[in-house]
């Protein structure tokens, strides 16, 4: 399932794209008036680890913003699992981590009147920005607004996958934690995600006698 498949990815994609983030500090977020300082508020968003002005960055409806805040914090989840790993059982010949600086300039923005395009790469679908009242914000409208039974499912995997990574991320402070005990955890955690979410919001068969009904 597809949904597998991107579990299965989790973490080591992550640290390459931010690196140490919580490191850096919190920096303002001027209005965005630009498509770059739009990209800028972002990307400074995520570094701070700032919901809400992560959030801010979007225009889109309550259920998009509910799913927007799912991922985003999934990726902060992901972010302290990886530092705090780093920081208890650190490994001499691991590469430090460091986040990507922002590199984005007016030339990489394809911009017309008050709509703008932006790609990191060819491979990848462009973000796009759109400008009301002088504002850039991008285009999360697209978002579902009524979520399929497979939306429902992918969003509660998300949310419960970070609190494992969050659960599992304290067990190393305890005592007689082990970069081994923490990455069995992990495992066995993670192999046992969707089953959780399949009993949590799948009907199945709840026998009573001679009567069958359904339940969560």
């Amino acid at each position: 399932m597809r949904v597998m498949r991107r579990l299965g990815l989790m973490v080591l994609v992550l640290a390459g794209l931010w690196g140490c983030a919580k490191e850096l500090p919190p920096e303002a977020y001027p209005a965005a008036k630009t498509p770059r300082q739009l990209l800028l508020n972002q990307y400074n968003a995520r570094l701070a680890g700032d919901r809400e002005a992560y959030l801010a960055c979007f225009k889109t409806h309550d259920m998009g913003r509910s799913i927007l805040a799912a991922e985003f914090d999934n990726s902060q989840a992901k972010v302290a699992y990886i530092t705090t790993y780093a920081a208890t059982f650190p490994n001499p010949r691991a590469v430090p981590l460091t986040p990507h600086p922002f590199a984005v300039t007016d030339a990489d923005i394809l911009a017309k009147d008050d709509v703008a395009y932006y790609s990191r790469s060819e491979a990848e679908n462009a973000v796009v920005m759109i400008r009301e009242e002088g504002i850039w914000r991008i285009d999360a409208t697209g978002k579902p607004r009524v979520l399929s039974d497979r939306d429902i499912m992918g969003k509660r995997m998300t949310e419960m996958e970070t609190e494992m990574l969050r659960d599992v991320t304290e067990k190393m402070s305890e005592p007689g934690a082990t970069a081994e005990s923490i990455n069995d955890e992990l495992a066995r955690r993670r192999s046992a995600l969707f089953d959780q979410v399949a009993r949590e919001l799948l009907p199945v068969p709840v026998f009573n006698g001679n009567t069958t009904t359904t339940g969560p």
